[in-house]
């Protein structure tokens, strides 16, 4: 009787091995990789759910009244982004539709924090698909787009503009320049599919109106939305070089070709530019003067942080330690420039030994890295403690991930197979995502808090004076006056100038009783910066608690001078003149303080006490209520 031969145990082996590659294969389709790496990016950054509000959300979110009501919503277009506490101010961010976003959130979600952060991280998910989108329809290959939204959305250098919910510019920007793109392609591609037929070329217009819609909303959610017409210009130079007869375009010929596809952009920039300048009295207004040589000297250290923060992500944090270069020198100008131009060569060569698609997609890459850090070389409108953001690398790291994407996409070592793909480029790929969303959350941590934000701002910038006043105001706010009046102390004796920190100390010596020793500073931060009304208020507020009715008669005054619609200013100058038994001239204040600010629905009530008074031939001083205003953050960023 004769028997099958069984099969060696190898061939099984190689078989089950078969038959799971199979398996994995046919498990790892399009659809289920791309809900796969939403789900992970999502995961990443759930732990953010359980974080407060921090940094610029108390004034921008928390206290701003702006959002309270319907009746404000016309002023998001009529001034600019941080008018609610400064509207007579210049402001440099015209940004209405950011503002109907914080709105929207306000009115659905009221201050719960959760639910803020929910669509935060939503955005981050929606901007990370657009990048998929934007890749696939860009070079035609759904690993490298896969690749490039993998690193795009894990990326650490994304956690400021994720794990803050003021960050929320940076993807909701980002998704609509991605979306006016592939609108403006569709539009493209459906004119030259239908060149023969005037009625479905129309739907080319159409797409294109679509794309110009989006553009708007880009230019009215953030100023580097400015960027799409540079970057349809690019694209067109890059990835349309010939002609109908496949020939090479001649240099006047090819940019001609280029600025017609982007003229409507440019006219519908013109529009904007317009329009920001009428509202905001000038296109930009600098907030000190830095003399060009400094720029130029300080470029290169700025520019090598970027890099190094995008190439390894390690030591995030709110501030750095960017201080102006104004002497070149070995570590802050010679090699920087260095590092800078080893990097830009190597991507040259990438790009040259590329082929044609991908050397294509590497040049117009390095466009979507540029453009949107050009903008920030005017270091004169930016904070000086401030130079550089993470937040501010949001669109540069799209074209980060393409190239590093287009890179992987070349790795085939031996013949195994994994996911349909060669193993070891799976691996890596695996490799990459697990660094990069351990990275990604372990370094959000630090923003669950305040406290444990600016601590670790301190740590890490050890010389940033906003880093570190920032943190003392936190301590004030949980009580520890003597811990942070050391820290404003310190700050003072590194730069006598520093107005914040003699406002900071004053206030906290208030707190504390101690009304002498707040006088003298907020009048020495009164003296270094006389135009700022709050000082006045809280001079006012010390005084009157010092029972010198008619001096804080006169601080209180000074700051109404300044800012006539601040909030609280005429509540604490009727205060005052209550004390002084002074009772229709305390009215009238109060009634002003509606008038500028009629949230605050403490003056009814005063009014009514003082009116109850006037009816009773008893009328005694009331007791002071007002307190001053906070240390904290009012910076325009």
């Amino acid at each position: 009787m004769s028997r099958a031969n069984p099969m060696s145990s190898k061939q099984q082996v190689n078989s089950k091995g078969d038959d799971l590659s199979r398996i994995l294969s046919r498990v790892a389709t399009p659809r289920m990789l791309i809900l796969l790496l939403l789900l992970v990016v999502s995961l990443t950054y759930i732990g953010t759910l359980r974080f407060d509000f921090v940094s610029d959300d108390e004034t921008q979110i928390t206290g701003n009244r702006y959002l309270q009501s319907w009746s404000y919503v016309p002023r998001f277009f009529t001034g600019h982004a941080w008018s609610h506490i400064r509207p007579e101010s210049q402001g440099n961010y015209y940004r209405p539709i950011a503002l109907l976003w914080l709105f929207v959130n306000h009115l659905l979600f009221g201050l719960n924090p959760s639910w803020w952060h929910l669509t935060t991280v939503l955005l981050n998910v929606g901007a990370t698909l657009a990048v998929y989108f934007l890749v696939q329809r860009m070079m035609n290959d759904r690993l490298i787009a896969g690749v490039a939204a993998l690193i795009f959305g894990l990326h650490p250098v994304h956690i400021e503009a994720v794990a803050w919910v003021s960050g929320f510019t940076e993807p909701l920007l980002t998704i609509l320049i991605i979306l006016a793109l592939l609108s403006y392609f569709e539009s493209k591609s459906y004119r030259a599919l239908h060149s023969d037929s005037p009625v479905k070329k129309s739907g080319g217009a159409k797409w294109l109106a679509v794309s110009l819609t989006l553009y708007a909303a880009a230019l009215l959610t953030k100023e580097t939305g400015i960027i799409l017409p540079a970057l349809i210009l690019s694209y067109e130079w890059i990835f349309n070089p010939s002609g109908e007869s496949n020939q090479p375009k001649r240099f006047g010929e090819r940019l001609k070709s280029a600025l017609a596809r982007t003229a409507p952009y440019l006219a519908l920039t013109v529009v904007y530019l317009i329009v920001r300048s009428v509202v905001l009295a000038g296109l930009s207004h600098s907030l000190r003067a830095v003399p060009l040589s400094t720029m130029i000297l300080t470029w290169p250290s700025l520019l090598w942080l970027y890099v190094r923060h995008l190439i390894w992500p390690l030591g995030l944090s709110a501030f750095y330690d960017t201080p102006y270069v104004t002497s070149a020198g070995l570590s802050n100008v010679v090699l920087p420039a260095l590092g800078l131009a080893i990097v830009g060569a190597g991507i040259w060569y990438a790009a040259k030994r590329a082929t044609d698609v991908n050397g294509r997609a590497i040049i117009f890459a390095v466009a979507l890295l540029v453009l949107p850090i050009l903008p920030l070389l005017n270091l004169s409108v930016l904070i000086e403690d401030e130079l550089v953001h993470d937040r501010y690398l949001y669109i540069p790291s799209i074209g980060f991930a393409i190239i590093l994407a287009i890179g992987v996409s070349k790795i085939n070592l031996g013949r195994a197979m994994l996911f349909g793909q060669p193993a070891s480029r799976a691996i890596l790929v695996l490799a990459l995502t697990c660094a990069l969303g351990f990275a990604t959350s372990f370094q959000e941590s630090y923003w669950a808090n305040d406290l444990v934000l600016y601590h670790h701002s301190v740590t890490c910038a050890p010389n940033n004076k906003a880093a570190e006043t920032n943190f003392a105001n936190e301590l004030s706010k949980r009580g520890y006056y003597d811990d942070a009046i050391g820290h404003y102390q310190a700050l003072l004796q590194r730069d006598p100038n520093y107005w914040a920190a003699a406002y900071d100390l004053g206030c906290n010596y208030y707190l504390l009783g101690r009304y002498a020793e707040a006088e003298s500073y907020l009048s020495r931060g009164i003296t270094l910066r006389p135009m700022e009304p709050k000082q006045f208020v809280t001079l006012a507020v010390t005084l009157q608690e010092a029972n010198r009715l008619q001096d804080a008669e006169r601080a209180a005054r000074r700051a109404i001078e300044i800012r006539p619609e601040g909030f609280g200013f005429h509540y604490e100058l009727a205060d005052i003149l209550r004390a002084q038994g002074k009772l229709s001239e305390a009215i009238d204040e109060f009634r002003a303080e509606l008038a500028f600010n009629p949230e605050h629905t403490d003056a009814y009530e005063q009014i009514a006490e003082i009116e109850r008074q006037r009816s009773s031939s008893n009328v005694p001083a009331a007791a002071h209520t007002a307190t001053p205003p906070a240390a904290g953050k009012s910076q325009d960023r």
